[in-house]
This record gives structure tokens, C-alpha cells and sequence, in this order.
């Protein structure tokens, strides 16, 4: 934003600035924050800055989102449906990525065709930048993985260890933090009846993740979130962006907002 300006924040439908959310105020640099501490009407959001001279910018995105590709179209269709503006980056391009010119990095459900082996090898070869990335203020979101289709490096990119169990796909799940934003908004009814999740975690290295989502009987985690340093990650054996409809979509719009820090 330009300096000292007014931010105001807007969710929207099809149309742009809906649902007033409230405002902040830049810095001298043009940083802002805005933390609503409610969940968003949604499902996109957008904002406006006006300077000194009462002069408003047009509407735009809170936040700067990269999408690693993993050639599953269904996850850029689910983005494209909720309006994200977003970078691409495929696995030759990561390398070169500067992480930090972003807000969240986003790595979706790896999909239901073969992969090859080496899928996720660009995300293992800069784990190093991606936990400095969230703890110096980013966010990460993953969606399932080690699900219908799994590879060698499920899961071991990421800036911790998780020990993760393959369920095939499942039918339902259930709340188990009916007050965290993440579901804030949402049933458990919108949650199931879509295959929803592929993988649970049974095990973490990560003192800070509250379980948000879990399996009914085993009561393993489906959904990790919580603070790394001073950004956000969360692991999700669930794939709302594989969707489509009101519960997905709205699950993976909460993720994206929430790891921005939005939300």
C-alpha cells in the first residue's frame, strides 16, 4: 500500500467489496496488518488503500499467494473459482523462487493419477528456505498427500516431522476445535459426503500444532495447524481444493486466509 494510507478490507462475492470487514493503517514503508479476529463473510477478499489526498485504489488481493504446480488442474480450479489471484511455479522454476517476495506458499492434494517419484523433490531441496520463510513471518498450507496416490517424499519436505498414515479416503470427519477460525463457519455436514481426506498424522515434532480435524475411531489428526516462528503452517490430509462446492471450498479459503494471517 502507499504510505500512511487508509486500508480498508472488503469480503466478496461475485461482487467486489460485499461485506465490509474493517480497516488498518499503513506504515511509513507501506506494511500493514489487519487481523478481523472473526471469521470472514467470504469466500474472497479484497482491499482497498486510500491516501492524503482521498485518492482510493482499486480493489485487490490481501496477499501475495505462490502455487507450487503439481498438474492437478482441480486445485487451480478450486483457486480460480474463489477468485485467489496467484504466482505458478512448477518444480524447475521452484529453485529459483524468491519465497519471500509471498505471503503463503500453497502445495494442494498431489491427485488421483500416477506422480512421478520425484514430485515433491523441489520443495525437499529448499526445506531449509521454506521453515525460514514461515518463521520469519510466512505461511504454508498442504493439502493431502500419501493419499490415493502416493510418492517417496510424502510429506518429508516439510519444515517438520510428521509421521502420516495412508487412509485410502474416507467418508467423514469430525471438529474437533468447533472454535478455531479454520471451521469457523462450517459444519460437520459441510465437511463430509466428498471423499474428503486421504491421509491422517499420528505423530509431530511441532509443539505449537493444534489438531483441528480428526478421524472418527482412530481420533488421528486430519488437520494440523498452529504457529512456526512468527508465521503459520498447516498439514491437511483432507483436499478441499480437489473440490467443488460451499463446505470445500470454503475449508480451503480458510486455510489460504488463516495462513496469511488474515483470518
Amino acid at each position: 500500500a502507499c504510505a500512511n494510507c487508509t486500508v480498508e478490507i472488503f469480503s466478496a462475492t461475485d461482487e467486489e467489496g460485499y461485506v465490509y470487514e474493517g480497516s488498518t493503517t499503513a506504515n511509513a514503508g507501506g506494511d500493514w496488518a489487519f487481523n478481523a479476529g472473526h471469521a470472514l463473510a467470504g469466500p474472497h477478499l479484497t482491499a482497498t488503500a486510500t491516501n492524503a489526498d482521498d485518492d482510493t485504489s482499486p480493489f485487490s488481493q490481501l496477499f501475495n499467494l505462490l502455487v507450487f504446480d503439481l498438474n492437478v488442474p482441480q486445485d487451480l480450479d478450486a483457486l480460480n473459482r474463489l477468485g485467489f489471484q496467484y504466482d505458478l511455479v512448477d518444480g524447475a522454476g521452484f529453485a529459483a523462487v524468491d519465497l519471500n517476495a509471498y505471503d503463503v506458499l500453497f502445495v494442494g492434494f498431489t491427485g488421483n493419477d500416477p506422480q512421478p517419484p520425484d514430485l515433491l523433490q523441489p520443495l525437499l531441496d529448499r526445506q531449509a528456505d521454506i521453515a525460514a520463510f514461515v518463521q520469519a513471518g510466512g505461511g504454508l498450507v498442504a493439502n493431502s498427500e500419501d493419499g490415493v496416490v502416493a510418492t517417496p517424499l510424502d510429506w518429508l519436505w516439510v519444515p517438520v516431522t510428521v509421521t502420516h498414515r495412508n487412509t485410502g479416503g474416507e467418508q467423514q470427519m469430525l471438529i474437533n476445535l468447533p472454535d478455531h477460525l479454520l471451521v469457523e463457519g462450517l459444519t460437520e455436514s459441510d465437511l463430509n459426503g466428498w471423499w474428503p481426506y486421504h491421509n491422517t498424522f499420528t505423530a509431530w515434532d511441532w509443539p505449537a500444532a493444534e489438531v483441528v480435524l480428526t478421524e472418527p475411531g482412530s481420533g488421528e489428526a486430519i488437520i494440523l495447524a498452529g504457529d512456526y516462528g512468527t508465521g503459520r503452517m498447516i498439514f491437511s490430509g483432507s483436499d478441499p481444493d480437489y473440490h467443488g462446492g460451499e463446505g470445500p471450498e470454503r475449508l480451503l479459503s480458510n486455510e489460504l486466509t488463516w495462513a496469511a494471517g488474515v483470518l
